[in-house]
């Protein structure tokens, strides 16, 4: 999810589009290059000379030979990934080696990406022109449907705006309520208790049906955090005991779940902003953002609880409260970390 996260970001700030493709029937397009036999479908007893199978023999003793990919094969994501990669790599694009879904083409000034998750398709790039044409190319080599502008992928709920583009799961977050059965508890103002002793719990040990949904909520928050950086380090602290959860750690799971039902349209905005420099005052605890002589003050509260989030892929310096004098290029951090949005 970090790569989504940085493709739309990098769409974001240099204010490209983002259109989406889903294929048809993705797996029947994979090519098998192994011996694979099946049964006979249901209803199926006719040779291709006509004669009825149940009149020779029989039809138990018959099979098929695969020459396409089928849905419900082991093999058909890999068949399918295959043809489309390959695909693409004869275009002429580049495969990402840090993330396989990934492909970038990069020719006479012209920048396209294209992120593939199964059966959906993001293209984003500084040429509409050859965006089409790739495109028009993958229509040639696959049953494609052009979904327009982004605004659903993998969960993932995208809005576009004059200011940039806006990330959020109020869906899902409403089916996280809907399922714990919170959707009409009163909020929580924080995810977690300051000062808790979940560490050291001695509380009732939950039952296997208790244990397992406590593991899926879990699970599920934890998805969630894609957009909600605020629930980070809850989702964190509440999956260290997974292994053996007790009744203390799912009443803090409810109460993540609670919090996010004061806002669960919160995501994430991403901006076309361009600082200069970033100091962060560790007593102070804020953060100053020079961006086009003008500063922007953002106060930091318990785990990072912003209404949202005014940050994009861009190097952020951590600096302590000794100040920032130095220049920018000649400094050299105690560490360092880049926001993938």
């Amino acid at each position: 999810m970090t790569t989504v996260r940085v493709f739309i970001a990098v769409a974001a700030t240099q204010d490209w589009g983002i259109p989406q493709l889903d294929v048809t029937n993705a797996f029947l397009h994979g090519d098998i290059n192994e011996e694979i036999y099946m049964k006979l479908p249901p209803g199926y007893l006719q040779l291709s000379s006509g004669i009825s199978i149940t009149s020779i023999c029989d039809p138990t003793q018959y099979v098929c030979r695969l020459r396409k990919s089928l849905y419900g094969l082991r093999q058909a994501p890999r068949c399918w990934f295959d043809k489309f990669s390959t695909a693409l790599l004869k275009y002429g694009f580049v495969q990402s080696h840090s993330d396989n879904s990934l492909f970038t083409f990069n020719q006479q000034n012209q920048f396209v990406a294209v992120l593939v998750y199964v059966d959906d398709i993001l293209i984003t790039g500084n040429s509409p022109s050859l965006i089409s044409q790739i495109k028009a190319y993958l229509a040639t080599q696959f049953q494609i449907k052009d979904l327009g502008p982004l605004k659903y992928f993998l969960g993932i709920e995208v809005a576009r705006s004059s200011q940039g583009i806006y990330m959020h799961q109020r869906k899902y977050t409403l089916d996280i309520l809907k399922d714990t059965g919170l959707d009409r508890a009163k909020p929580s103002k924080i995810p977690m208790e300051q000062n808790h002793t979940l560490q050291d719990n001695h509380s009732a040990q939950l039952g296997d049906s208790d244990a397992s949904s406590y593991r899926r909520l879990v699970g599920r928050l934890i998805y969630l955090t894609v957009t909600r950086p605020d629930i980070s380090y809850s989702v964190q602290v509440l999956s260290q005991f997974l292994a053996s959860p007790r009744q203390d750690h799912l009443l803090a799971a409810y109460k993540v779940v609670r919090y996010l039902k004061a806002s669960p349209g919160q995501g994430l905005l991403m901006l076309d902003l361009r600082f200069s420099f970033i100091n962060f005052n560790y007593s102070l605890m804020h953060v100053v953002f020079k961006i086009d002589r003008k500063i922007f003050l953002t106060y930091i509260v318990h785990d990072l609880c912003f209404s949202f989030i005014k940050i994009d892929c861009y190097l952020m310096y951590w600096v302590t409260n000794r100040g920032f004098n130095a220049d920018l290029s000649q400094f050299i951090p105690p560490f360092f970390f880049v926001i993938h949005f």
